[in-house]
């Protein structure tokens, strides 16, 4: 409810990351924790595998259906090379993939268009959306977004992922 506006309004964004800091650390987070009253290995282990499965159904529903071609996947998403004329048929993928999941009402899956994608790794990105924004992960994050809202990231060496950034998204070499 709150993640739709959460880009232009600094109070839904404050209440998305609130909801989903308590449920990935208060919720499930805790479960894995010997030192929580919520510790429960096999709540940990039936929610990631139950997700991590439903994600491979996707995938290989969206793959085996010639829809696009899988050129990332992790935990909780997935990224694939899609013709425009095959995005409908997409939509349609995914829409039936949440109803059948039952994550229609709850988990309902986010889009991004990309003009690029540089990786090293599923953890180490930089991407340019179709709307000109700049998506940085893992090496290519610059000090900006370390100062964000990453402060546990080392800092060092920041002058790589801004010549990077350079690279890919200015074409400078």
């Amino acid at each position: 409810e709150y993640k739709p506006n959460a880009k232009t309004d600094i109070k839904m964004a404050s209440l998305s990351d609130a909801a989903k800091l308590q449920m990935n650390g208060g919720g499930y987070g805790k479960t894995n924790s010997e030192y929580s009253w919520q510790h429960d290995p096999q709540v940990t282990m039936s929610i990631t595998l139950t997700c991590q499965l439903e994600l491979l159904m996707l995938i290989e529903k969206i793959v085996e259906s010639k829809i696009g071609k899988l050129i990332m996947a992790n935990t909780d998403g997935a990224e694939f090379i899609l013709n425009k004329d095959k995005l409908e048929n997409f939509y349609i993928l995914c829409n039936e993939w949440e109803l059948e999941s039952n994550n229609f009402n709850y988990g309902r899956l986010e889009y991004g268009e990309y003009e690029f994608i540089a990786q090293l790794s599923v953890n180490d990105y930089i991407a340019k959306t179709t709307k000109n924004e700049i998506k940085r992960k893992g090496s290519f994050m610059t000090y900006e977004d370390i100062k964000a809202n990453n402060w546990h990231k080392d800092s060092s060496g920041c002058i790589i992922p801004l010549a990077l950034e350079n690279y890919f998204v200015n074409n400078i070499p």
